[in-house]
């Protein structure tokens, strides 16, 4: 399904996938095609072959059987989970990091790339609806992140460049 703006007027046209055409292979493929984020290094064509590799690291996560190997979660306390967000929206790259198959499960990657992601199509969904769609003005900021989080980045050269801890 895609929506398109045509004449002032959103048009929803239904299209089949192709047989080669996985999920996320189809979700990565539009993407790609959005003048919005073909350019975006987040939003790279990454080769699943390759140790710097979202999509590398994500199938391994999704598809293989090795439920042991992963480490014991433990959530974050409320504060831990503040200051960790207030951390990664103060990282500013000049190449963003791809997780790395090396490095599984490379936590720290996938939350950067992740939160920038989500900000990024935040910032897409307010230029595309802008102020006067009442459901997206109620919904943009749900209840469940507010209280951790302020959708901001630090971005511009010259702004400090926190280490990867």
């Amino acid at each position: 399904m895609r929506l398109k703006l045509e004449g002032g007027r959103y048009v929803c046209t239904f299209n089949s996938k192709g047989a080669g055409d996985a999920e996320h292979k189809l979700y990565w493929k539009l993407v790609k095609q959005s003048t919005m984020f073909a350019g975006d290094g987040f939003f790279s064509q990454n080769n699943p072959s390759s140790d710097e590799s979202d999509v590398r690291h994500r199938n391994h996560a999704n598809y293989a059987d090795h439920l042991a190997g992963y480490p014991t979660f433990t959530p974050l306390d409320k504060e831990a989970l503040k200051i960790r967000i207030q951390y990664i929206s103060k990282i500013v790259f000049d190449a963003p990091p791809l997780p790395r198959f090396s490095e599984f499960p490379d936590l720290e990657f996938v939350q950067l790339i992740a939160y920038h992601r989500i900000i990024k199509f935040r910032r897409l969904l307010d230029e595309v609806l802008g102020g006067k769609n009442r459901f997206w003005m109620v919904h943009r900021t749900p209840s469940f992140a507010s209280q951790y989080m302020d959708f901001q980045l630090a971005e511009g050269v010259g702004l400090s460049q926190p280490t990867v801890s």
